[in-house]
């Protein structure tokens, strides 16, 4: 099986993952990147990649990564990472009466 992977800006990404580490750190300071990355459920090498890697270039992130990163950081983690989704069109029926 294929390993679909997306481009992101890692800058960005590296940006919030650090705010948020520096988060945990500051309410626990044994809070460790390990720990942190086995709660999200994704290799902690990997998480540090992409804390710590080349920020400014363009970075590979896996759909198995990045469904973990939506599942423990909610939707907001797509605005983060530049990826937009269209706005559901809305029904032109709904809320209308219609005769027949």
């Amino acid at each position: 099986m294929d390993i679909v992977m997306i481009s992101t800006t890692s800058s960005a990404l590296a940006d919030y993952l650090d705010r948020e580490y520096k988060k945990r750190i500051a309410v626990n300071r044994n809070f460790s990147l390990r720990q942190w990355s086995f709660e999200i459920g994704i290799d902690p090498t990997v998480l540090n990649r992409m804390i710590n890697g080349s920020r400014g270039q363009p970075q590979q992130i896996s759909i198995e990564v990045l469904n973990k990163l939506l599942e423990y950081f909610g939707p907001d983690m797509l605005g983060i990472l530049g990826i937009a989704i269209p706005n559901k069109p809305k029904n032109p029926m709904h809320g209308k009466n219609v005769t027949v």
